[in-house]
């Protein structure tokens, strides 16, 4: 993909220094809203997520020891699930907005449905024992995260660009009652969430290009950061609307990191997988002892942890 290929590598100081300080452009100006995607950016489980399904389901639903799912039915689980799940968001797309059902119904059927796939039948009720964790509980933020949203209060506004569902502000005032001060909400003018916005964020940009209708007078394409773990919807998606587009890879799931990059062939099938398999602590250690940034030629980046944003961000204002 055009726009796709590396053009620097280096340390968040040297990059700093080429491409901000010493530049007789710099490369960004200071952004005017800095926007986020919400899972596995803002915060993430802390176990992966089938676990937690069936952690709940051995410990509360299912009394009987012999029934209770093994190690070998969850990893059954784990195969079988991106087809489920991409199954149930063809049949009930956008949270079932449009089949009529509400987000909370939409994910009691696909928990039916995960554990009907290894024989298990659950009342709506037992469904909704196991989603009632992922209300808040369950979840964790990060580190880095808390940081940069503290950097950018009161400097920039804090927005959110994320395909989610209502429960996205359940977990966000968890976030807040846990870490209180440490945690940053972000400015209510400007969530955008895919169930209200009726458009999905993709590599075309269509999400973002909306999404500024509603704020270009507010200020200038390039005054908008999106930062975001998924290349296509967030990096691709922002920069082909005119924002400055940041990947947050803290596994190097793309590859830019390695000698050569691979970021062309990672499947969506991938992408899911890694962020329902791994927990938020996990995550966080993946990337955080890395501070190089990755220029791409279309001007976006690419990193692995969020200190070196906080870093490039305080060097503008």
């Amino acid at each position: 993909m055009t726009g796709l290929k590396i053009k620097d590598r280096l340390s968040t100081s040297a990059f700093i220094q080429k491409y901000l300080k010493l530049a007789q452009v710099p490369l960004y100006v200071k952004p005017k809203l800095v926007t986020f995607d919400a899972y596995n950016t803002l915060y993430a489980t802390k176990k992966p997520v089938l676990d937690l399904y069936v952690d709940q389901y051995n410990k509360v639903i299912c009394s009987n020891s012999q029934d209770q799912i093994s190690m070998s039915t969850l990893s059954t689980m784990n195969e079988h699930f991106v087809q489920i799940f991409k199954t149930h968001m063809t049949t009930h797309p956008n949270y079932g907005k449009y089949t009529n059902i509400t987000p909370t119904n939409w994910w009691v059927l696909l928990i039916q449905s995960i554990f009907k796939d290894v024989n298990r039948e659950l009342t709506d009720s037992q469904a909704k024992v196991i989603l009632k964790q992922f209300e808040g509980e369950v979840y964790d933020t990060f580190p880095d995260i808390r940081l940069l949203l503290k950097t950018i209060h009161g400097k920039s506004k804090i927005g959110i660009c994320s395909n989610t569902d209502p429960m996205f502000y359940n977990i966000i005032n968890h976030m807040k009652l846990k870490y209180k001060e440490d945690f940053v909400l972000p400015d209510k003018d400007y969530e955008f969430l895919s169930f209200y916005l009726d458009k999905k964020k993709d590599s075309t940009g269509e999400f973002f290009n909306d999404v500024y209708k509603k704020i270009a007078n507010e200020m200038d394409k390039k005054e908008i950061w999106h930062i975001g773990d998924e290349l296509k919807n967030d990096l691709i998606g922002s920069s082909s609307a005119g924002w400055i587009g940041i990947c947050i890879d803290r596994g190097n799931v793309y590859g830019y990191f390695n000698t050569e990059s691979n970021h062309n062939n990672v499947s969506n099938e991938v992408i899911t997988l890694e962020k329902i398999n791994k927990s938020a602590d996990l995550v966080y250690k993946e990337g955080k002892q890395c501070d190089d940034v990755v220029l791409l030629e279309n001007g976006s980046l690419v990193v692995r942890n969020l200190y070196t944003i906080k870093e490039i961000y305080s060097s503008l204002i």
